[in-house]
């Protein structure tokens, strides 16, 4: 079939030439018919058409989930091409110090005319990635005017330079660096979440993760309309993967994990993605379980009211509205944080509350609404959130000892056992009550079983502090015999032969008895693990000791992504698209990771983030402050009701609740032993079997005959 001059051409009539990417990958459909004099192109690979503008047609060949059938080495010179400008300049490539661009300068030529001469910016997008301005500031008079005071021979580039030309050669250039990044890691753990943005538009996000080092964003996917099923989620991932250059072989070198949350859907997509990639190991975060943990604790009806009576009073004394949203992942966390701040402020509430002036209208200022009142003289509800207080604040403490970006399994699971000790040692006060400290210790001890998986005490076990801590002689410890049962199904799923599993039991043995080359520890397990002087090919279980303590275990680093990118965003402003939104999570965690590694290289500490205080009002708050009167019981009940049909799913998926005698073994160290928990918080090293034999025997002696037991044998 002969196609026409117009179709079968690359070389536009007039006008400059197009670049050799674009004949390469492109054919001409059509010329626009309007002023612009612009084509209509295909690309030659999916057949999809587009406008030739900007960068837009090049920035199709960059990304997989656009265009799944681009070849590799297509997107990457395409990459290079956005990043420099410049195709023949390989990877290796500089970012010109100017571009030509629609920003202008004088200056002077050597006849003394005065002419006008393109200039473009010299400078990086830091601040402007880093800030939640919109990119319609980059023209605000006042911006440029406090350039042009703080340097005056810099010209601030337009907002069409800086959001069509300058972004897409960053973007382009960070993530050549990133895929390189990404390639040179043999241990990544995948992280997904979902976020509902303040455009209601249901997000998910995929980062690539190491302990002790900083992620790579992979990408932010649109799932808005479309039915979020774990087949569903687990394609994202998989599309998310290979944008990255991580295809299905690559990712058996690099990949090891996928860290989500836990509702129904995250445990489809978990099994869907080890369907794909059956050597990963998977887990649900830490973290939601333990925000879940809160949350069930929190649905005693008593205290449900006391939560309800606490929300307005932190919110009437911040002057601020808020509404407790179930889809919030760690609503519940957030909410023993609120707690615990309004019994610190009990003082200066009561003395507040007591005065004239908050009782009635003075001096034309409004008083303290009475159900503030009536909350704040109610002896029963500041008894109650007391105690709410006193039984989740070593949950709350686990949650925030955990979300380091070091953190792994063992130090999830120790974590959770030294909750489990700070819980027993919250005694029953006078005017507590006592059904809801039973109940809290119930659920406590149900929870503790879906978060003490066979991966996880594995894990605790081949830290070499807890190897006795892990095999306890308690009521219901796990043996010897759990581990190595452990260790050979990840051994059976890694695909090893009989003779490696063998050497594993070999290696097991000697690890559980402290025997060289074994002997010895350490309080941080990776380094001691990497750094033991044995080859893992003839030592198998120090590779399946290196994997597991470099799983990361929670996915708080998608939740610090969400929340920088919602500080851009707003009903009246930065309303950007999803691609922008990716690409700005791009960029700050790129400028992130070079801040960081510049920290450590210099040997400097990192300015610390600690946990969020609690807000004021401020001056520079763009949206109006609402009422009290917005906050209403149903949004609480809401809540409640979703984190009480979460529990309910979990436990069908899990064809029941865990068998638990009493409900309290877990508390009453019948699982782990305080004592051996004691040692491990000492440092103190396990003893190998040599130094634990002894000459003196237990018992009285002279009490046996030796020929009366020869004749018994």
């Amino acid at each position: 079939m002969e196609v026409s001059a117009a179709k079968s051409t690359t070389k536009a009539s007039g006008g400059r030439p197009q670049a050799q990417i674009v004949q390469d990958n492109f054919k001409l459909i059509e010329k626009l018919n309007n002023k612009t004099n612009r084509w209509k192109v295909e690309c030659i690979h999916c057949e999809k058409q587009m406008v030739n503008r900007e960068n837009k047609h090049i920035k199709h060949l960059t990304n997989t989930s656009n265009c799944p059938n681009v070849p590799a080495e297509v997107k990457k010179a395409a990459l290079i091409f956005l990043a420099s400008k410049n195709p023949e300049t390989g990877i290796e490539f500089t970012i010109p110090d100017t571009i030509d661009g629609p920003s202008e300068a004088t200056s002077a030529v050597s006849d003394g005319q005065v002419s006008k001469k393109r200039k473009g910016m010299q400078g990086t997008l830091g601040g402007y990635v880093d800030h939640s301005l919109s990119e319609t500031a980059a023209a605000h008079a006042s911006l440029i005017f406090l350039g042009t005071e703080v340097r005056p021979l810099y010209k601030a580039p337009s907002r069409f330079v800086l959001s069509h030309s300058l972004l897409d050669m960053e973007a382009a250039r960070v993530k050549l660096e990133e895929e390189v990044r990404l390639k040179s890691s043999n241990r990544l753990t995948l992280l997904i979440d979902g976020w509902e943005d303040i455009l209601r538009r249901s997000l998910y996000g995929f980062v690539a993760a190491e302990v002790g080092k900083f992620p790579v964003m992979l990408s932010l996917e649109n799932m808005t309309g479309a039915r979020a099923t774990g087949k569903g989620v687990a394609d994202a991932a998989r599309k998310s993967l290979e944008s990255m250059g991580i295809t299905e072989e690559i990712a058996k070198n690099h990949l090891i994990a996928v860290t989500t949350d836990n509702p129904t859907v995250m445990i489809s997509t978990r099994r869907d993605l080890q369907n794909t990639f059956w050597w990963i190991l998977t887990f649900p975060c830490f973290l939601h379980l333990m925000n879940t943990c809160i949350g069930e604790i929190c649905t005693y009806p008593e205290m449900k009211t006391v939560v309800t009576k606490a929300l307005k009073e932190e919110a009437a004394k911040r002057g601020i509205t808020r509404g407790l949203k179930g889809k919030t992942d760690t609503c519940f966390y957030s909410l023993s944080l609120m707690a615990l701040s309004i019994l610190t402020n009990k003082a200066p509430l009561t003395i507040i509350c007591v005065r004239d002036d908050a009782r009635r209208k003075i001096n034309g200022l409004s008083p303290v609404n009475p159900d503030v009142l009536a909350i704040v003289h109610d002896q029963d509800f500041w008894r109650r959130l007391d105690q709410l207080a006193r039984v989740i604040k070593p949950l709350v403490d686990a949650i925030g000892n955990v979300e380091a970006r070091d953190a792994n399994l063992a130090d999830c699971m120790l974590e959770l056992i030294r909750c489990a000790r700070s819980m027993l040692r919250v005694g029953v006060e006078e005017g507590d009550d006592f059904l809801f400290s039973n109940h809290a210790r119930v659920v406590y001890n149900r929870r503790f079983y879906q978060m003490d998986t066979e991966k996880h005490y594995l894990a605790l076990f081949l830290h070499p502090l807890c190897r006795k801590l892990a095999i306890s002689d308690a009521a219901r410890g796990h043996s010897f015999e759990d581990m190595k049962k452990a260790a050979l199904g990840i051994a059976k799923q890694w695909r090893w032969s009989s003779a490696e599993a063998k050497l594993l039991i070999e290696d097991l043995r000697a690890y559980q008895a402290n025997r060289a080359p074994f002997a010895g520890g350490a309080r941080d397990a990776l380094s001691w693990w990497e750094q033991l002087p044995i080859d893992a090919k003839a030592h198998p279980l120090k590779k399946m000791a290196i994997i597991l303590h470099s799983v990361v275990p929670h996915t708080a680093e998608l939740e610090h992504l969400f929340s920088q990118l919602s500080g851009t965003q707003s009903p009246k402003r930065c309303n950007f698209t999803v691609e922008m939104f990716e690409t700005l999570g791009k960029l700050r965690g790129h400028y992130s990771a070079k801040l960081w590694q510049h920290h450590k290289t210099t040997g400097k500490a990192p300015p610390s983030h600690g946990p969020p205080p609690f807000a004021a009002p401020s001056d520079n708050d763009l949206e109006p402050i609402g009422g009290l009167e917005l906050i209403t019981e149903e949004e609480i009940e809401e809540a409640f009701g979703t984190v009480t049909k979460q529990i309910t799913a979990e436990r069908a998926e899990a064809g029941g609740e865990p068998k638990d005698p009493d409900g309290h073994e877990v508390l009453e160290g019948r699982v782990y032993s305080w004592d051996a928990l004691e040692k491990v918080d000492a440092g103190l090293l396990p003893m190998t079997e040599d130094e634990e034999l002894t000459i003196v025997g237990s018992g009285e002696g002279g009490d046996w005959d030796i020929d009366n037991l020869l004749n018994l044998a």
